[in-house]
């Protein structure tokens, strides 16, 4: 067997690790809404890499499969980010701002990993609902597009990116569905067990951008 095809340790129970997650976005519900949400939003990375952490170390197998899932949806969504910022094409006119941190060209590094984990989150929630393949991977591209919707106001209200237009343009969600379809497709190849995590980290993560979108 080869040493990467391990289930990572991880010292906590699944409701344990649920409730961290909950409690840190409840905390950046309450930060961002506050006077103190600067401090807040610029903790935006720190989030999305212990939300990654806590989903990755439930994930059930770690194999050659999922480790090129994983290197060609990071870079993919790179990739296409980049076109978009450097050209206009696919999803429209945007630029990022320094919230997630380190920009490689124009591009937030930490934004591939925004991609693997939306994928991951989409596409093991319908896995067990959807039993048709085809089916589902639709289905779990569109959630996709759907978790999109729901982050695209708050993104733009708190200056993590901006639409150069002044609005969000509907080539975003069709661009997003177009790239999804055939990331939904790989991570169904590469799926070897369920994430229990999954299922709560979608949820929180809807949670968290709806509640942001109040005031």
């Amino acid at each position: 067997m080869s040493p990467f095809a391990k289930k990572m340790p991880f010292p906590f129970s699944e409701l344990h690790a649920a409730i961290v997650l909950l409690i840190f976005h409840f905390v950046g519900i309450v930060g961002i809404l506050s006077k103190y949400s600067s401090f807040f939003v610029a903790l935006t990375p720190m989030n999305l890499l212990l939300s990654m952490f806590i989903l990755l170390a439930f994930h059930p197998k770690y194999d050659r499969r999922f480790w090129i899932f994983s290197i060609v949806t990071v870079l993919s969504g790179i990739g296409v980010e980049w076109i978009g910022v450097h050209t206009g094409w696919l999803f429209g006119s945007y630029s990022y701002s320094g919230v997630f941190g380190w920009r490689l060209d124009g591009i937030p590094v930490l934004i591939g990993l925004n991609w693997l984990m939306l994928t991951i989150i989409s596409g093991e929630v319908l896995h067990s609902i959807i039993k048709n393949k085809v089916l589902k991977i639709i289905a779990s591209a569109a959630l996709m597009v759907f978790i999109d919707y729901l982050i695209e106001p708050v993104a733009v209200k708190y200056n993590f990116w901006q639409w150069h237009t002044g609005f969000i343009p509907w080539t975003n969600y069709a661009t997003w569905f177009a790239v999804s379809i055939p990331l939904q497709f790989l991570y169904s190849w590469s799926r070897r067990g369920n994430n229990p995590l999954a299922k709560w980290l979608i949820l929180v993560q809807i949670l968290f951008f709806i509640a942001l979108q109040i005031k």
